[in-house]
């Protein structure tokens, strides 16, 4: 996946796992773009269920767990704090 930089999750175990949602990084605005118009969500989605599985974790509604973030947002909207970010925009909130 061109633009593909790291993925990363947060969770609170005492939830787990629905608690748990894993964060695909992309360098850049328009690589995240280009990524999703070119329907790799699917693939994301389906590469983090088989990592998840290898792991016997099950997941219900896997796509609600999977997201899409890019360094470049990160840098402009949180000073490139991924921690806070992932905290604000993807921590499930009970």
């Amino acid at each position: 996946m061109p633009g593909f930089c790291w993925l990363t999750h947060e969770v609170d175990y005492a939830a787990f796992p629905a608690s748990l949602q894993v964060v695909w990084v992309f360098d850049t605005l328009a690589d995240k773009n280009t990524a999703l118009a070119r329907g790799l969500m699917e693939r994301m989605i389906g590469l983090t269920v088989e990592a998840l599985d290898d792991a016997q974790v099950s997941l219900s509604n896997a796509a609600a767990h999977v997201h899409v973030d890019c360094e470049e947002q990160c840098l402009r909207e949180n000073g490139g704090d991924w921690q806070q970010r992932i905290k604000r925009k993807y921590a499930r909130r009970s």
